[in-house]
């Protein structure tokens, strides 16, 4: 693992207190904003005042119980980084239909512990996953929570129409704060550095906020349940008590596995932000993230709080400010207990305009998806993944009216159509695992070594690679490698002119591209140091020791050993 160029504190770095504390009001102040889900959910179950701040306070503190279970890292619980989690609308449907079924709201609730043991049962599986979540899927993930971020932030802005329960109506002048926030953020981090950059997004709020303020946009009447509410009480929780209805249990155990699968996503953003030379997702890491998930989805049933999804959003912020420092956790962690206790605090980020609101989610998602689609191409791709991929990436767009309108075909659906992200995602994941089947690890061919050529030798890895989806630069090295090799044996007259046959076969197990040459004849001269500049001037065998030097260096690992009469050259790639 090393340090990415972009990164300030990295992942053990310690934080002076002040800067840690502005860090962490800068990450609540994004989570906060999305405390607007518990407003909706109370507005929806028709909840009074009294039981909507016991809801939003029991939220906060499953919140910070998540992010710390997340940086603990400890006894096969949390993976290690930093990253929160937050309230999201994905889940309001899926607790609607508990609520609305005989047990009301106590087996809504009751039924979240389905959501947390679920994904506890299934971070154990993840280990044995790893020809299903690859590079490639978890790329998908992280697009589709960029993209994800981007339109809920456009929908903010323009007043689209899921979102007309906004505290204002927009007009030029909410378009103009929208703009005077993105523009705020985008010249702090394409511009400034060091302090500055760190603080990007709490520079773009504060400014979004002062703004508005100035265009009137934040009224006496928009600020009355800030102005109202008390500075300090103590939560009554849990606030509904707890039922099992064991008819809502199939939804929620769904509800479980995708909020699992965007988690999934997530974490690949932070280990990928995390490392300069990530390859592929680290899924041992991935079921210790998801099981610190299911852990808090108990804490949430035992207080009452809402089902939470890791926060994409959070994430990217971590990475484009430049700070993924496992100890920011505690700060964050602290923050929003402490917010959980003062209802003032809470109400605050309720007025906060929905335009400036959006510019915040708008600007995050431009990291996200870019990072997104860049791991995607990191990889060669064959029709089965180009299908797959590609078909979770339009499900994921569309978004929520394509899953209505199954809803609509058949509407035992009802409660998978809450979120595009998981939906994307669980169609990449479903044809992937059906593409797999009559997919060959391995692959022979056989060639002259007077009549191979560049293009054939390229030819042949690169088809393989694209189905094996291998990494383009691991693949781009093989070919290299693989040209040097039979030039060597060719140039060397190693092979036996006799029986110039040469066999070529390529294996991928999801780590190593493995290239192995058969052939008759004399092994490959394999150098652990290059000849030196007198050698090479008398020794008129140097030239095929640098040449076995090279191919050495080219790959991860290279062997030349005889097998029975066949003489063969192993060459492994990181893949």
């Amino acid at each position: 693992m090393r340090k990415p160029d972009n990164i300030v504190y990295w992942l053990n770095d310690r934080l002076p207190p002040r800067v840690a504390l502005l860090l962490a009001l800068q990450q609540v102040a994004f989570l906060s904003v999305l405390l607007l889900v518990p407003s909706l959910y109370s507005h929806m179950a028709h909840l009074p005042p009294e039981a909507f701040l016991n809801l939003a306070s029991a939220t906060l503190l499953t919140s910070a119980a998540g992010v710390l279970l997340q940086a603990w890292g400890r006894f096969g619980i949390g993976s290690g980084y930093y990253y929160p989690v937050q309230a999201t609308t994905t889940v309001l449907a899926t607790l609607a239909l508990a609520a609305s079924r005989p047990g009301g709201l106590p087996a809504a609730y009751g039924m979240i512990a389905v959501i947390g043991l679920s994904q506890l049962a299934f971070s154990f599986v993840i280990v044995r996953l790893r020809s299903i979540i690859t590079v490639e899927v978890a790329g998908l993930a992280v697009a589709l929570i960029g993209i994800g971020l981007g339109q809920m932030g456009l929908a903010l802005i323009f007043d689209l129409p899921q979102f007309e329960h906004g505290t204002m109506r927009p007009s030029g002048l909410g378009l103009a704060a929208a703009a005077g926030c993105f523009a705020i953020m985008a010249a702090c981090h394409v511009w400034g550095s060091g302090q500055l950059r760190l603080f990007t997004m709490l520079l773009g709020l504060v400014g979004g906020v002062l703004l508005s303020w100035f265009l009137g946009l934040l009224t006496s009447t928009s600020m009355a349940p800030m102005l109202e509410a008390p500075y300090l009480r103590l939560p009554d929780l849990p606030v509904f008590g707890w039922a099992f209805d064991a008819g809502a249990l199939l939804p929620y155990i769904i509800t479980g596995f995708l909020l699992a699968l965007s988690s999934i996503g997530t974490q690949a953003l932070m280990q990928r932000a995390n490392d300069a030379d990530w390859v592929r997702p680290d899924l041992r890491s991935l079921g210790h993230g998801v099981r610190a998930e299911g852990v808090m989805h108990l804490v949430a049933a035992l207080l009452n709080g809402l089902p939470l999804l890791a926060s994409g959003g959070g994430a990217s912020l971590a990475a484009s400010t430049g700070c993924t420092s496992r100890h920011l956790a505690y700060w964050t962690a602290g923050l929003l207990a402490l917010f959980a206790f003062i209802p003032k605090l809470i109400m605050i980020w309720l007025v906060i305009p929905n335009p400036v609101a959006g510019a915040l989610l708008l600007f995050l998602s431009c990291t996200a998806s870019i990072n997104g689609i860049r791991l995607i191409t990191s990889r060669l791709l064959d029709n089965r993944r180009i299908i797959a991929v590609g078909t979770g990436l339009l499900v994921g767009l569309t978004g929520l009216p394509l899953l209505e309108a199954l809803v609509n075909i058949w509407s035992n659906l009802h409660y998978l159509a809450f979120s595009s992200v998981s939906a994307g995602m669980l169609t990449c994941v479903l044809l992937a695992t059906l593409f797999r089947l009559g997919e060959q690890w391995h692959k022979t061919a056989r060639f002259s070594a007077v009549n191979i050529t560049a293009e054939g030798i390229a030819d042949f890895i690169e088809a393989q690679g694209r189905a094996w989806g291998a990494r383009v630069t691991a693949v781009r090295r093989a070919e290299h490698a693989s040209w040097q090799a039979i030039e060597l044996l060719r140039d060397a007259d190693l092979i036996d002119p006799a029986r110039p046959e040469l066999e070529l076969a390529t294996e991928y197990d999801d780590y190593f591209l493995t290239i192995i040459f058969r052939y008759q004849g004399q092994l490959v001269p394999l150098e652990p140091s290059p000849p030196t500049a007198d050698e090479m001037l008398e020794d008129p065998e140097a030239g095929n020791r640098m040449a076995g030097f090279l191919i050495r260096k080219l790959a991860l690992q290279a062997q030349s050993r005889r097998q029975g009469a066949m003489a063969e050259l192993r060459l492994r790639f990181a893949g």
